[in-house]
Formats: structure tokens, C-alpha cells, sequence
């Protein structure tokens, strides 16, 4: 069964690869869900917000 390890908020599109990564290679399942798209600058860009939830494979 799953276990939740960890729950990571506000990560940002520029990180989310690495933090992915991070997990996957210590075998771990990463669910990803967009939170919200934030402005960066006065110029109204838009970058989405994502919330990272950890989980770890237990045998029972």
C-alpha cells in the first residue's frame, strides 16, 4: 500500500522537474496537482503554482 511521506505546496514550474526527480530516484510515487496560476510581474505573466505530494510503497 501507499504511504504519504511528504506534502510539498508552492512549488513553482521552474522547480518541479528537480523535485520530481529528487523523489523518483529514490523510488518514491510523486502526485502533482496545479494549486493556482500567480502573476510574476506587473507585465502579467502567469505561472502556475503546484502542490507535490510524496508517497512511499509499504508492504503490508
Amino acid at each position: 500500500m501507499f504511504v504519504k511521506i511528504d506534502e510539498l505546496g508552492k512549488i513553482y514550474e521552474d522547480e518541479l522537474v528537480d523535485k520530481i526527480n529528487k523523489y523518483s530516484i529514490l523510488n518514491y510515487s510523486v502526485e502533482v496537482k496545479p494549486l493556482v496560476r500567480v502573476p510574476m510581474s506587473l507585465s502579467m505573466v502567469y505561472r502556475t503554482v503546484y502542490k507535490l505530494t510524496v508517497f512511499k510503497w509499504v508492504e503490508e
